[in-house]
């Protein structure tokens, strides 16, 4: 959503310029539409599974694009 003119304290002019621009850029499909954001969700975090790696996640570190830093997955890791 655009912000108001009183939030981004533009003037009407340049206010205008940004809603087209941003217009462009939604038809442009450079930025989504209100409401096209993906939310993911991966249920309870307080359960055991958590720690099972979901397939996304499997992907991900087999590329090389997540390093796991954290001593959970250490001992998680030992344990296995």
């Amino acid at each position: 959503q655009i912000m108001k003119r009183v939030q981004t304290s533009l003037s009407a002019k340049h206010q205008r310029k940004i809603a087209k621009l941003v217009e462009r850029a939604r038809h442009m499909g450079l930025i989504p539409h209100l409401g096209q954001w993906n939310v993911e969700d991966h249920g309870n975090v307080k359960d055991a599974s958590i720690f099972q790696d979901k397939d996304w996640e499997k992907r991900l570190l087999e590329r090389g694009l997540v390093n796991r830093k954290s001593p959970i997955w250490e001992e998680k890791q030992q344990k296995a």
